[in-house]
């Protein structure tokens, strides 16, 4: 893949400007990225291990033009369990025009993906009832107290889920 348009995308999913910033995220020495500008391509290995970081599918890093546009709506729809994009779109906090936006260009914008992709990561953390959809249960000590200052223990270890 093009050297140019992968760092496009990769900044884009990264949310950064620079080249420089790009190298922080992904844990790679700046002179690298030179490395690769030279020979006009990115190692496809690195690809892969870009994707992981950044929790996005590869295919979205080498084919940003989304020839399977049709098969990740189907799977956002059946991951959320919902039968139109308008819905996709609410479920990612998106209001239900932008699924119209998506459908025009026939390409998801790249927050919106990355949004996806967290919550599809997360998933383990969601847990769904019949009642309410989507539950994320917490920990609560009512009665323990912390403090970043000389390492005080308080024993009371009780909880409460919220």
């Amino acid at each position: 893949m093009d050297y140019e348009q992968t760092i496009k995308v990769l900044k884009k999913f990264a949310d950064v400007d620079t080249i420089k910033e790009l190298s922080d995220i992904l844990n790679v020495n700046y002179v690298t990225f030179n490395t690769w500008a030279t020979r006009k391509e990115i190692p496809l290995k690195r690809i892969k291990e870009f994707s992981e970081k950044l929790g996005i599918d590869m295919n979205l890093i080498t084919n940003p033009k989304m020839d399977n546009y049709k098969e990740l709506v189907e799977e956002m729809k059946t991951f959320f369990n919902v039968k139109s994009l308008e819905e996709v779109a609410e479920k990612l906090g998106y209001k239900k025009n932008n699924a119209n936006n998506w459908r025009n260009n026939k390409q998801l914008s790249a927050q919106a993906l990355k949004k996806y992709y967290d919550l599809k990561n997360n998933k383990k953390h969601i847990i769904k009832t019949s009642n309410i959809e989507n539950i994320i249960k917490i920990r609560y000590f009512p009665n323990v107290y912390a403090s970043a200052g000389f390492g005080n223990d308080n024993s009371d270890e009780n909880f409460q889920t919220i």
